[in-house]
């Protein structure tokens, strides 16, 4: 007489190999470097947040700024030396600008009453330039974000047109 699996085994099993399986494809991007897709502001936010740590914890000055081809965002030393790479999402087409507003404790985003820099710098107390990043996708202005000063961190602002 041969003895078959029941049911019950049956669905444990596949249950287990969607778990695993599960677990698998959520690692994947730590696996195959470039699947996980960025957008430019997790890019921003993640290289203003990595040098603002940075400074805070060297005692030194570090920056964040755009690459000659404005495909990726960059954390620097002061020596100019690149610490790491933000990848922009090419499909897209989306740019990155740093600005300055002179009006600091302004909520709307007027762009001719804003200064263009080149780079964000983040000073050995862990404060920095406090800046607006204006996101362009196909050449047109698409989100504003506020950079806290302290943190690194990002908030949306209002869009004035």
């Amino acid at each position: 007489m041969r003895r078959a699996f029941t049911l019950i085994e049956i669905v444990v099993v596949i249950a287990l190999i969607a778990i695993v399986s599960g677990a698998v494809a959520l690692r994947m991007d730590n696996i195959v470097p470039g699947l996980r897709r960025v957008s430019a502001e997790q890019a921003v936010e993640r290289a203003c947040t990595l040098a603002s740590h940075l400074a805070w914890t060297e005692k030194k000055r570090f920056f964040v700024a755009t690459t000659n081809d404005n495909r990726a965002i960059v954390v620097e030393n002061s020596h100019g030396e690149s610490i790491e790479t933000f990848p922009l999402p090419s499909d897209t087409k989306q740019k990155v600008r740093f600005r300055v507003d002179p009006r600091d404790s302004t909520t709307f985003f007027v762009p001719a009453q804003l200064e263009e820099i080149a780079e964000i710098e983040f000073h050995p107390s862990g404060c920095a330039t406090p800046a607006v990043i204006e996101i362009l996708t196909n050449g047109k202005t698409t989100k504003i974000m506020q950079m806290d000063p302290f943190s690194g961190g990002l908030t949306e602002r209002s869009l004035l047109r």
